[in-house]
């Protein structure tokens, strides 16, 4: 992970899809709200979001102050925006980011690394 705080453009449409969106991806007929998983599908998907914060949370434990401050103003990224209905999923998820940065800074002092 760079140290930059610059926006690339990648960065950038992500953004203004939460903005536009709420975070979603455009659905196809493929993709409707009709679909459905069934049980094995859905405990991989969990196993998958469980090892991918485990992930997340080293890289961020392991990351520089600037990057762990990076990750936290994303939770502001994703909050509704000024006049729209919160939706609770969408809160939970910058609480999520949150938690998973106030965790790193806790691992990182475990380390006996500085709190940066």
């Amino acid at each position: 992970m760079g140290t930059s705080t610059q926006t690339t453009p990648a960065s950038r449409s992500a953004l203004q899809r939460w903005d536009g969106e709420g975070g979603a991806v455009a659905r196809t007929p493929a993709s409707s709200a009709t679909s459905s998983f069934d049980d094995a599908e859905l405990v991989q998907l969990r196993m998958r979001v469980v090892a991918l914060e485990g992930i997340v949370l080293a890289l961020l434990a392991h990351g520089s102050g600037p990057q762990r401050s990076a990750a936290a103003r994303m939770a502001g990224h994703i909050l509704p925006r000024m006049g729209a209905t919160p939706h609770p999923l969408t809160i939970r998820a910058a609480r999520r980011i949150t938690q998973l940065v106030d965790r790193a800074h806790r691992l990182n002092a475990a380390r006996g690394q500085p709190i940066r």
